[in-house]
């Protein structure tokens, strides 16, 4: 009678989770082919009929962005829910890249794969017959070619698929030049304004402002007004010498 009742708790056990049905969540050691063990599973490989989809916040990424992650069930799929989830990012050629966050309050854990940690996403017990969950990816601090999230989704312990898949995102090279456009080519503004002049027998008065050119730099950025004072000064100069040559010319001195 007790080997009868220990079959029957056993048996019981297995119906609720099942043989390596993983109720706490993928282990690191289904980090490569992301496929559950669930006993006697109908494991299907996706193949874009599947009701549950993943959504990524952008169609690309940059070094080090952050994109948003959801798995979700697609529109007019009222009723499908999922209890279970493994999600990565990989390269066109199958390497884990970037690192995950997530809210701990969502029954959602990080798995450390090949020990790089927050490499792997996974529930932490059997959700609850969600319609859809969330996490943060970070990109790498490079380019890795076209990304795309991947993940095994469990609905129930009987029926799971596998390479559920994002549109891949492509790297998106940010514009590093520094500077506007302008200026790149050192070109020198040399706009002046000379003032008034009036002469008044030996004595002529010049007022008014006088300007000298301003240079850009090379990088578009900053004005050369080094020598605004020693320009204004040889300015001043020949303009005096002007006006006493001006005044010579109509005989007054």
């Amino acid at each position: 009678m007790l080997e009868f009742t220990k079959a029957l708790i056993l048996l019981e056990f297995m119906a609720v989770s099942g043989v390596h049905g993983y109720g706490r969540g993928a282990p690191v050691g289904q980090c490569d082919n992301m496929t559950p063990g669930h006993y006697g599973a109908d494991i299907r490989t996706a193949d874009g009929t599947e009701p549950i989809h993943i959504i990524t916040a952008k169609q690309h990424y940059s070094a080090g962005e952050e994109i948003e992650v959801e798995i979700k069930t697609k529109p007019g799929t009222a009723g499908t829910t999922f209890k279970g989830f493994m999600l990565q990012a990989r390269t066109s050629s199958g390497t884990r890249v970037g690192t995950f966050s997530v809210n701990e309050v969502d029954n959602l854990q990080l798995l450390d794969c090949e020990n790089v940690p927050g490499t792997s996403v996974t529930h932490t017990n059997l959700l609850s017959t969600t319609t859809g969950i969330r996490a943060t990816w970070r990109a790498p601090g490079q380019s890795e070619g076209n990304v795309t999230l991947i993940a095994t989704v469990v609905k129930t312990r009987l029926d799971v698929y596998t390479g559920v898949k994002s549109a891949a995102l492509y790297f998106n090279e940010k514009n590093l030049s520094s500077g506007g456009e302008s200026g790149q080519d050192g070109n020198s503004n040399g706009n002046r304004t000379d003032g008034n002049i009036s002469c008044n027998g030996t004595t002529c008065n010049i007022s008014g402002n006088i300007t000298t050119g301003n240079n850009s730099s090379s990088n578009g950025s900053g004005n050369d007004g080094g020598d605004d004072g020693n320009g204004a000064q040889v300015l001043c100069l020949s303009l005096f010498c002007s006006c006493l040559l001006f005044v010579v010319a109509l005989g007054l001195v």
